[in-house]
């Protein structure tokens, strides 16, 4: 197989595909054992060409490149957060206005057993709630919302006690 290395740093660019001539760099044939080399990597390495052979090095863990896996954490806790849940088979957003507009209907019920109030679904559909199915949803909503928060906390301690790149690449929303 093919790859083609930058001239000045010996980083792999890339392999197979259409490499010619034109491509800034230089080409070479990968021998099978280097070809496992290349493609057993991942985020966070690069591959040099050497006298030796190619070379495996691992990327300094930097602050920006844990700042950028907090980044990618708190991004995934939101898109979580505001994904919407089900309660009891009904589909309800979670999204910040939901939140704060459900919390206020909550107070309401907590007030009034009686109160009561059409409520527009996830799926579209409208549902007339009760005191008591209101003060479930809200529950329910926070349950999930904090349940979110903790997570991202715990990988985000995850993080704080990572010290190789790999380690850091290990930490994921999923």
């Amino acid at each position: 197989m093919k790859a083609l290395f930058d001239l000045e740093t010996k980083e792999l660019i890339r392999i197979g595909g259409t490499i010619s001539g034109n491509d800034p760099g230089y080409i070479r044939d990968l021998t099978e054992e280097e070809l496992s080399l290349v493609t057993a990597g991942g985020a966070y390495t690069v591959v040099k060409d050497t006298e030796a052979g190619l070379v495996r090095d691992y990327v300094e863990l930097t602050d920006d490149l844990i700042n950028g896996k907090r980044e990618e954490i708190s991004k995934a806790r939101y898109n979580a957060e505001v994904g919407g849940i089900e309660v009891d088979g009904v589909p309800v957003r979670t999204d910040r206005v939901t939140q704060s507009i459900l919390g206020n209907a909550r107070q309401y019920a907590k007030e009034d057993n009686t109160f009561s109030t059409d409520w527009k679904l996830s799926d579209g559909t409208f549902v007339t709630l009760t005191a008591p199915q209101i003060i479930a949803f809200a529950d329910a909503v926070l349950a999930h919302v904090q349940a979110q928060f903790t997570k991202e906390k715990l990988l985000n301690d995850q993080i704080d006690a990572v010290t190789t790149t790999e380690e850091l690449k290990a930490v994921k929303w999923g």
